[in-house]
């Protein structure tokens, strides 16, 4: 009986604990989401002269709402806090793995091809996040 009530004790306490966490997480700005969509636009453009650059501004964009919504850490630290969030996590993480590479690899050449898969991951991540592009 003891640990009936018990056990609903602390189920009871880690669907508040839950509530209180999406409670805390902030909303975008107005001129925070004007900013993302316009950025985007920029982005999505870009992909077809520059891959690379087009990676690593989309990747930017992620950490930015997420920051904006409450997320601390790195990018990486962010993305695991956050990861029930998104419907395709797994391609999200490619994408940043992606933009590790481009940004740390000497020489690293990303083709066009996984470059706009990138962008499609990050293009759902904002989705998800509630931006609607």
């Amino acid at each position: 009986m003891e640990l009936g009530i018990f056990l609903v004790a602390v189920i009871l306490l880690g669907v508040l604990e839950i509530f209180l966490i999406l409670k805390r997480r902030k909303k975008l700005s107005k001129s925070d989401y004007s900013l993302v969509c316009k950025e985007w636009e920029s982005v999505s453009k870009r992909v077809e002269y520059d891959a690379r650059h087009s990676v690593l501004e989309a990747d930017k964009l992620v950490d930015f709402v997420l920051k904006r919504k409450g997320y601390e850490g790195q990018m990486s630290d962010k993305l695991r806090k956050a990861e029930g969030i998104f419907s395709n996590s797994n391609a999200l993480w490619s994408a940043h793995k992606l933009r590790n590479k481009i940004a740390h690899e000497v020489g690293f050449e990303v083709s066009k091809e996984d470059a706009k898969s990138a962008l499609s991951a990050f293009k759902q991540a904002l989705w998800d996040l509630g931006i609607r592009l």
